[in-house]
């Protein structure tokens, strides 16, 4: 007899699931997760963004994996800046579409990989967020990323991410993890994990169900992710050209906040 947690991690009954698709979770996405990391990472990038003088000029700003636009848009309700964003989920751009003319924010998005959309020049600030670099395949396209980035920042000009650690992947992702909300339930559940000498590898089988009119609608993604060293990542960046990097501290009194913060890394990059 097969267990809750094998029935649960079951999916050779459904459609083939691509992995790291998003589109069939877009409409669920924000409420889910979106609308309560956007607030957290509000809250811990504050003296981070300070010296951008957000009021003074025109910041311009890109949102790498923009998703269904959660952080882009609460930094242009925020500050009232001008922004791009990028995702390659079709569904999830056009929630996020919907929702900035919805909220008449002057920020745009696109349908783009962040490894091959073409990127402005001179930006003040980049981020790519809710673990969206984790999704990246290997350490070259990883490289890739941040070179893209570099080039496209302006001199003084600031990358914030996040990233899932080694530990949230190969330790936490082993159990499920389980958020409920009045008319939505999040539940993941690992189904496999690696790891060679110098990065982990783990994938999960993401499940939204989410209440509508008196019935239950279930969302999924198959999501595949590899994490590497934070020395290993600093020392990409440095490489790349940036010449300040650190992890954001300010996030360490956070982490209580939300399930998915645990074992997750902020780290803040400058081009000098």
């Amino acid at each position: 007899m097969k267990s809750p947690l094998a029935r649960f991690s079951q999916v050779d009954s459904d459609p083939v699931l691509a992995v790291n698709d998003y589109d069939d979770v877009a409409p669920a996405y924000s409420k889910a997760m979106g609308h309560d990391y956007s607030a957290i990472f509000l809250e811990g990038i504050g003296p981070t963004l300070a010296p951008l003088r957000w009021h003074d000029r025109g910041v311009r700003y890109v949102d790498l994996a923009c998703g269904s636009g959660d952080i882009a848009c609460a930094l242009a309700k925020r500050f009232g800046i001008r922004g791009l964003g990028f995702d390659r989920s079709e569904r999830q751009v056009a929630s996020a579409k919907a929702r900035a003319a919805a909220e008449g924010l002057s920020i745009a998005f696109k349908v783009g990989d962040v490894l091959e959309a073409e990127l402005p020049h001179s930006v003040d600030l980049i981020t790519m967020t809710l673990d969206a670099i984790n999704h990246l395949p290997n350490a070259e396209s990883w490289r890739r990323l941040f070179d893209r980035v570099f080039q496209s920042l302006r001199p003084s000009g600031i990358f914030i991410f996040d990233m899932n650690t080694e530990e949230r992947l190969l330790e936490d992702w082993r159990y499920p993890e389980v958020v409920v909300k009045e008319s939505i339930t999040y539940l993941q559940c690992g189904l496999h994990f690696e790891r060679s000498e110098n990065r982990a590898l783990a994938r999960i089988l993401m499940q939204i169900f989410a209440a509508s009119n008196g019935a239950w609608t279930r969302y999924q993604a198959l999501v595949e992710q590899i994490a590497f060293p934070i020395p290993s990542v600093f020392q990409m960046l440095r490489e790349t050209g940036f010449t300040e990097v650190r992890t954001l501290t300010e996030f360490d009194s956070l982490r209580q906040g939300h399930i998915f913060m645990k074992n997750r890394e902020f780290i803040v990059a400058s081009r000098t």
